[in-house]
């Protein structure tokens, strides 16, 4: 079987698609939202999926496709390629690339082995600090992506345990991770669950990632809240892994928040500001915006964040109310 990243040049061509979903004609190894992947298949993680592949489908199925594609590169990704062309060793290191799938996509702490590897692979296509950076220099993105699944396809299985020889690549991102939890540690961040809503509201002195919300809290939804010396900056989250197309793991549906914002911008004191959202997460924050955008994207990360002058408590009791009027409403 063989290896090539989606281009619209093979949109017609049989193949395997794992962990993406529009790359044309193909067998559907995916969790992505809206994937065709047969339900007996089905898991939380692609690379499961493919796992499930392996185990349940006979030989002919297998081998009734030469070609296997994706359509962006991650941890998931590429385990779930390298999987599908390497059933027996695949198999026989299951657990570990199941760890390391869930520690990428779903910002989970498995193991340190996991966090240093998804390190790895995410820096492995930048030419600034990538060790193949001499194949990366003057490539797009794609060819970028495409020589950094090559790379790791074949340092396979020996780099799920070698990770070390990559120390560079995940030594920094381990020591801002440390530092978040030292704050935990010392009592400056602080966390108040709300089992009923599974809202966890976190007060931190910065703002933290992906990883470390998800290590010190509870919830499902996640609300950050840092103080400043002109007021509070917030942002709702959503647990990474609600997005995907999810079998085992816990899910809630996620409110459009509309209503809310209405009621939080008629109480805002701060003109310069305006409440939004995005469909996906952070799913509600302040920032300095002339109108709400009702199809925002990626909003949140590429405007300017302003201080809300609402107090935590205020906000913390809406946003239940909110939450648990939209729940009793299903």
């Amino acid at each position: 079987m063989e290896y090539i990243q989606y281009d619209p040049s093979i949109s017609g061509v049989p193949k395997i698609i794992v962990d993406g979903f529009d790359c044309g004609e193909g067998l559907h190894l995916s969790h992505w939202p809206g994937n065709l992947t047969p339900h007996e298949l089905k898991a939380d993680l692609s690379v499961e999926i493919v796992l499930n592949f392996l185990t349940k489908s006979n030989l002919q199925q297998q081998r009734a496709y030469e070609l296997v594609t994706n359509d962006h590169y991650d941890t998931d990704g590429v385990l779930a390629i390298w999987a599908l062309m390497n059933k027996e060793k695949a198999l026989a290191h299951a657990a570990t690339i199941i760890n390391y799938a869930e520690t990428s996509d779903f910002y989970e702490w498995t193991t340190l082995e996991a966090f240093k590897f998804d390190c790895i692979i995410r820096a492995l296509p930048d030419p600034e600090c990538s060790p193949i950076k001499e194949a990366l220099n003057g490539k797009s993105e794609a060819e970028r992506e495409t020589a950094a699944t090559r790379y790791v396809l074949e340092k396979l299985p020996d780099l799920l345990y070698k990770t070390d020889s990559h120390k560079e690549l995940w030594e920094g991102p381990l020591n801002e991770l440390q530092s978040k939890i030292d704050l935990l540690n010392s009592s400056q961040i602080s966390v108040q669950e709300y089992i009923e809503t599974s809202l966890s509201v976190i007060f931190t002195p910065v703002q933290l990632d992906n990883f470390a919300r998800n290590l010190f809290c509870k919830g499902l939804r996640i609300l950050e809240v840092v103080a400043t010396s002109d007021g509070y900056r917030y942002a709702l989250y959503h647990r990474e892994y609600l997005w995907y197309d999810i079998v085992k793991r816990p899910t809630l549906p996620k409110p459009n928040l509309f209503d809310l914002i209405d009621k939080l911008d008629e109480l805002e004191a701060n003109p310069n500001g305006k409440w939004s959202r995005t469909k996906w997460s952070p799913a509600l924050f302040f920032i300095n915006a002339e109108s709400r955008m009702t199809d925002p994207g990626f909003a949140y990360y590429k405007s300017e964040k302003v201080d809300s002058k609402i107090e935590p408590s205020q906000l913390i009791l809406m946003l239940i109310a909110e939450l648990s009027r939209f729940e009793h409403s299903l």
